[in-house]
């Protein structure tokens, strides 16, 4: 049972939001191509109302302190409202970093790109990380000339190791990062490509701990919350932002616990862990930041958990990959 011996698991480093559930490129590695026919086709948003529901729910949790993260499963800068979404967790958490991760769509807007990042930054990002493409060269390369025109700072990850986008920097404190290609890198957090669960890559799975459940929530466009941000689709269904008054008890769920249970001792033998090979860093250190405590083995409680959460079917559409056909 849940409640026997169960340790409370503390708040996320990180919460993870999602302004636009599709984008306008196709990387063959990503697992948007698992969900999306063809690039900005049927493309989701987040409202400004969700933006407001999960700030005030963040606000009224006790000890939370996560970096904010925009992108997910798709491209931020797409959503119409992206900087109004991005206003509501500012005026709600002004004390919390936001990072946007992007791959330079705005670039394709009227206005000139260091205008759209300005305002990103008014409107509260204060870290911006451009995917750099190599295909889309032609996206990046006018937004490094607009900056450079406008002699505005940025740097070069992993060139220069010490701008690592993750790494939290202070609210008032704003970079432009641009990130070399990740699949063609082979240093920093930016490196390292994963199957999606099955929808970016074919399936392969690393029968050891994963620490994303102890340290990332991951919430949709619409308020929908999975146990991960690589489950692209959405299997695993903990449940809507919607349902709880805090992040606490959302956080706390039910098959929130029954998914640490099993990915605590590396038992990735649900879907759709089953089908990812994600590395973990530092897993030593679970269920707590210090690795002191220790969590009991998963019982037929867990596994009726998991069974419920997977029984509802997936939050996304699933556009079939060659190697699931």
């Amino acid at each position: 049972m849940k409640e026997e011996e169960y340790i409370i698991q503390r708040p996320p480093f990180c919460v993870q939001f999602e302004p636009t559930e599709g984008c306008n490129l196709a990387c063959s590695f990503c697992g948007v191509q698992g969900m999306r026919e063809r690039p900005n086709s049927d493309n989701r948003f987040m409202t400004i109302e969700t933006a407001e529901r999960i700030a005030d729910m963040i606000a009224r949790s006790e000890k939370w302190n996560p970096r904010l993260e925009s992108c997910m499963h798709g491209e931020p800068t797409l959503n119409p409202n992206v900087f109004d979404v991005h206003r509501a967790f500012r005026a709600r958490l002004p004390n919390l970093p936001q990072l946007m991760l992007s791959n330079g769509a705005f670039a394709r807007e009227p206005v000139p790109p260091v205008e759209f990042i300005h305002e990103l930054r008014r409107a509260g990002v204060n870290i911006l990380a451009i995917d750099c493409y190599d295909y889309a060269k032609g996206l990046w390369s006018k937004i490094v000339k607009s900056l450079e025109e406008a002699e505005y700072p940025f740097s070069w990850y992993p060139d220069d190791k010490e701008s690592n986008p993750h790494t939290r920097s202070a609210p008032w404190i704003f970079r432009v990062v641009m990130v070399r290609d990740i699949s063609s890198q082979t240093l920093g957090t930016h490196s390292v490509l994963n199957t999606h669960c099955g929808a970016g890559m074919p399936p392969k799975v690393r029968m050891k701990p994963c620490a994303k459940v102890f340290r990332e929530l991951s919430i949709r466009w619409d308020g929908n919350v999975s146990h991960c941000c690589n489950d692209f689709r959405g299997e695993y269904r903990i449940g809507s932002i919607w349902d709880y008054d805090t992040m606490d008890e959302l956080w706390q769920s039910d098959r929130f616990v029954a998914a640490r249970r099993k990915l605590y001792i590396g038992q990735r033998d649900f879907a759709p862990c089953n089908k990812c090979d994600a590395i973990s860093y530092r897993p030593g250190l679970l269920p707590d930041q210090y690795g002191k405590e220790s969590m009991n083995a998963p019982t037929e409680w867990d596994e009726e958990r998991i069974r419920e959460a997977l029984a509802e079917g997936p939050y996304s559409s699933v556009v079939k990959r060659e190697w699931e056909k």
